[in-house]
């Protein structure tokens, strides 16, 4: 769901981040697991049909949840039950019952960090507490010494509350850029050079990569939200050996690029900076000419911003309408219907069967929710949505009176919520986001019932 980010994560295909089996977190390094056992989540992952990211989701094991295991581990991936069949669940997300490979409270020597990026601030350890405030990129914070998972406590504004931990650095130094790279695996972005890290995310292969130089134990280091990260070396290729990334260059005509995921558009040139919007896969972009960090500028809602070239491209994706194995409509260049749950499905045809000017729906996606990762939410775009909205409420409002029937937890469009637990509120108001797809005005977002969290 788009306007629901975590300040502190990049969620959208396309760009920096992809949390390969799970739902969001910070985890330590994968431990082995044997056969037949139980084990606990860390955080909220997906459970798959296969051992791939590219498998359809089955369904959510949450922070805290157990589950058996039907076999040992193996190239990262661990087979386990699920409704009477073998799953697989990325076992980074998993510690074997009775261990405290990510959970628990410790305490160490108080000390002083840096944020790297805007980072909230929480009553508890965990993403369901309340954020009482934000902390600035470069921020130095006091630490109690005190950490839970891969949260730590710091002292703030008089009182002890909680960020998360992978966006905290004691670097000092100011980190040169000097050349850029791609990854040719999915890897994981460590801590530090040293044997044992804690995993600030996993990044997906093909993510453009700013490198310093410096390489020790067989990782990279690379500049990550502003600090000083690592990389396994074996999983990074250098393509710009001197040059430095922010070198510009541009051209005196415009060319037109279509969009190959859903692409995040940023504020500036600066691959961290501030996402305004998303574009739909197979959205046609202008292009300036001008190149910065791998990011072109574009023209994007009347405006000029930055997109990553990596998912550029001269020729526009497939649009023909076409229908899944399963049944579910699938065309108009839609992406991830086929880990849908059978409800959110239904969404999907009953949407282009009653209103056939929608043609292009998203569903699985990465995201620090687990609606869209768990299969349990659709995003119906609108085309010319500045002229539809009209066509917009149309159809929310339709949804609303079949809820019960089609089984919605809750409806999001036009910056206004509706939820059926709450149903006697009628729409009520979000807070702005900062962009049209962020406030969900380019698009009807539906969660269907089956998940344990709603707004």
């Amino acid at each position: 769901m788009g306007a629901r980010r975590a300040v502190q994560g990049l969620v959208v295909a396309g760009v920096s981040a992809s949390l390969l089996g799970g739902v969001g977190g910070v985890i330590l390094g994968t431990q082995a697991i044997a056969a037949t056992q139980t084990v606990t989540a860390t955080t909220a992952v997906n459970i798959r049909s296969k051992a791939s990211t590219s498998s359809a989701i089955l369904g959510v094991l949450y922070q805290g949840q157990k589950i058996q295991t039907k076999g040992s581990s193996a190239k990262g991936w661990t087979p386990v039950t699920f409704n009477g069949k073998t799953a697989y669940i990325y076992s980074t997300y998993l510690k074997v019952a009775g261990t405290t490979v990510s959970s628990g409270t410790s305490t160490t020597k108080a000390s002083t960090m840096k944020t790297t990026a805007s980072l909230n601030v929480r009553t508890g350890p965990g993403t369901g507490y309340t954020v009482v405030g934000t902390l600035k990129s470069g921020t130095t914070v006091s630490l109690t010494g005190t950490t839970s998972g891969n949260w730590a406590q710091i002292t703030y504004s008089g009182q002890r509350r909680w960020v998360a931990a992978g966006y905290l650095t004691t670097s000092s130094t100011t980190l040169k850029v000097t050349a850029t790279g791609v990854t040719t695996c999915a890897v994981d972005v460590r801590s530090t050079s040293a044997t044992k890290y804690t995993r600030i995310t996993t990044i997906a292969k093909g993510t453009t990569v700013q490198l310093t130089g410096v390489k020790t134990n067989g990782v990279v280091q690379i500049v990550w939200q502003g600090a000083a990260r690592w990389l396994n070396a074996s999983c990074v290729k250098q393509y710009t050996a001197s040059q430095p990334a922010k070198t510009t260059t541009s051209t005196t005509t415009t060319v037109t690029r279509y969009t190959t995921a859903n692409l995040n558009i940023r504020q500036t040139s600066s691959p961290s900076s501030k996402i305004i919007g998303v574009a739909p896969k197979g959205m046609a972009l202008q292009l300036t000419g001008k190149v910065q960090n791998n990011l072109a500028q574009v023209k994007y809602n009347g405006g000029l911003y930055w997109a990553s070239m990596s998912y550029l491209s001269t020729t526009k994706p497939s649009t023909s309408s076409s229908s899944s194995s399963s049944g579910t409509y699938s065309g108009g260049g839609s992406v991830g219907l086929t880990g849908l749950v059978a409800t959110a499905k239904n969404i999907v045809n009953v949407v282009h069967k009653n209103y056939p000017k929608i043609v292009t729906f998203y569903g699985v996606r990465s995201d620090s929710l687990p609606d869209h990762p768990s299969g349990h939410a659709v995003d119906c775009m609108l085309p010319s949505y500045k002229s539809n909205n009209a066509l917009g409420w149309t159809i929310a409002k339709y949804l609303r009176a079949h809820a019960k029937e089609l089984d919605i937890q809750y409806i999001i469009f036009d910056q206004k919520i509706w939820n059926i637990s709450r149903d006697a509120e009628g729409w009520r108001s979000m807070a702005d986001r900062g962009g049209d797809t962020a406030n969900h005005k380019d698009h009807v977002h539906v969660t269907v019932k089956g998940l344990a969290i709603y707004s």
